[in-house]
């Protein structure tokens, strides 16, 4: 029996901790419940260790817990309570009204007015301007309750389940909440329940007062800490800190062929496993060639332009002397035309410098109270946005020309250069289920009042994907059309352009036999 006992505990701490691994997704504590499952299956020894160190755990918290919680219950329910009742010159115990001769309470005494306990012509003007008072803030309720059946789409998405509620669907139940307790307030003929209606409605408001300045401290310590957390990440000119070839990622004796790998996140990231293209690149060259001097460094970038990558090849990675350039952009320069969104600041600059990008996710300096009310507005009434049909984009120009002087650094140090097409599942033809995956041109192209539509961004995507191409051809420089590689649906793609798990593998293969059916390792500077 007390073996069953042992194996009950760390079964009850298995499942609490799965239970807060499912909230929280802190790996960490995964870990430690499936250590504390398999130890308790492999050693009842272990298993007894466990449960007794966790019920000596539990009756210290026994001794703290409830002190903590009955202390929080008497300064933040009864201690406000008794100061409201102080504040109105209430006495339910009757201790200042002076001895009496005995202390029950006749209930049968009615507290009520004559004109509310019998209305009639006396009590009637006053039932009138109370129903006058009640119609127009009624009405108003209305109003405000009608404008929450009209969110912002675009603020929901982007939200979790508790988000929702809380400006949402809380403000649909408090308003009819608060309408009903005004009418009871105003209309009850029991007056002594209509009191205690607006005694209790005023502690709710007392109390709210006497915990917002501790939450509003709150806010500003989590709010400082999650600025301090980002800020790390930002770099003043790149905005964020790029990516740099890491000891690891080059020749140990500074002997063999360097290929860097440079665009946004579909460069960078990677799969399940932590392998991305240019690391399957890599393997396939080593394998394909029998030399294990190819080293293939991923330098990719999330957010990441052309511009930023012309900024950090001239000031970080040119003093590396690779021998190979991967570059592969579209989607992050093509975004750029789309300057309403929320990630700019101002019409279209051929330097992009209309577009914040990630720095516009810096945390907001609103406050508690401007934070939750700016979040409320975007619920309220919102007015469903233009549609924009773009033919032509102005940042093709800027594209160009940052793409060309890439090429121009790299002729300089006789550094040669493969440009790549971007893979994507934008297409005429595709479904409402892949159109539900495209969350990039539902979110980063969409501002207060206009939005893109899927025609755009397709149109936009081919048009940079030719361009490239065109630039290719113009310069001299290898072109391979990875988009026409990657066949254009949901085993593929997990939205627009980011890859799932095979689609890495087919990259890095695909790139590999069109370096190696070129020859242009050969014609690379000897190691």
């Amino acid at each position: 029996m007390e073996q069953l006992k042992h194996h009950e505990n760390c079964l009850a701490i298995v499942t609490g901790g799965l239970f807060l691994f499912w909230i929280t997704r802190w790996e960490g504590v995964l870990v430690a419940a499936g250590l504390v499952g398999l130890t308790a299956v492999i050693s009842y020894r272990m298993a007894a260790l466990i449960s007794r160190s966790w019920m000596k755990l539990a009756a210290l918290l026994g001794k703290v817990v409830p002190a903590v919680l009955l202390t929080l219950v008497y300064f933040l329910l009864l201690f406000p309570l008794a100061l409201l009742s102080r504040l109105f010159h209430r006495d339910p115990l009757r201790l200042r009204s002076g001895r009496e001769d005995s202390l029950w309470v006749d209930r049968t005494i009615c507290t009520m007015p004559k004109i509310w306990k019998n209305p009639g012509k006396e009590g009637r003007p006053q039932r009138i301007l109370a129903t006058m008072v009640l119609i127009p803030i009624g009405f108003f309720l209305v109003y405000l309750w009608a404008g929450f059946l009209h969110p912002d789409p675009w603020f929901l998405a982007g939200r979790g389940v508790a988000s929702r509620i809380m400006y949402h669907y809380f403000p649909l139940v408090v308003l009819p909440a608060l309408f009903f307790l005004t009418g009871a307030i105003l209309l009850l003929r029991n007056r002594t329940l209509a009191r205690h209606l607006q005694f209790m409605f005023l502690a709710v408001i007392f109390l709210f007062l006497l915990i917002y300045p501790l939450a509003d401290i709150l806010w500003y310590l989590r709010g400082r800490q999650k600025s301090q957390t980002m800020v790390a990440l930002y770099h003043p000119y790149l905005q964020l800190k790029p990516r740099l070839p890491q000891e690891s990622d080059l020749p140990p004796s500074g002997s063999g062929h360097v290929i860097f790998c440079l665009g946004g996140s579909t460069t960078e990231m990677k799969d399940s496993r932590g392998k991305g293209w240019p690391e399957r690149l890599q393997s396939e060259l080593r394998d394909m060639t029998g030399d294990d001097s190819i080293w293939v460094c991923n330098l990719g970038r999330q957010w990441y332009t052309t511009l930023h990558t012309l900024i950090n090849y001239q000031t970080n990675l040119r003093s590396y002397h690779p021998d190979l350039l991967i570059v592969m952009h579209n989607i992050n320069d093509l975004l750029q035309n789309a300057d309403f969104s929320y990630f700019s600041r101002g019409p279209f600059r051929a330097d992009y410098g209309h577009f914040y990008g990630p720095s516009a996710q810096l945390p907001d300096q609103y406050g508690l109270f401007g934070h939750h009310w700016e979040n409320l507005v975007r619920c309220w009434y919102h007015r469903p946005r233009e549609m924009v049909n773009q033919d032509s984009f102005p940042g093709l120009t800027s594209f160009t020309r940052n793409l060309r002087n890439l090429l121009e650094l790299a002729r300089l140090d006789s550094t040669k250069v493969i440009l790549l097409s971007q893979p994507t599942l934008l297409t005429e033809d595709m479904n409402n289920q892949a159109r539900d995956e495209c969350v990039m041109v539902k979110r980063e192209a969409v501002g207060p009042d206009k939005q893109w539509s899927f025609e755009t961004a397709i149109r936009g995507m081919r048009q940079y994907n030719t361009r490239i191409g065109e630039i290719a051809r113009e310069e001299g420089v290898l072109f391979i059309d990875l988009e026409k590689a990657i066949p254009k649906n949901l085993t593929w793609f997990f939205d627009e352009v980011h890859y799932r798990d095979t689609t890495f593998n087919l990259i890095g293969t695909t790139l590999a036999r069109e370096i190696a059916r070129t020859g242009i390792l050969h014609s690379l500077k000897a190691p």
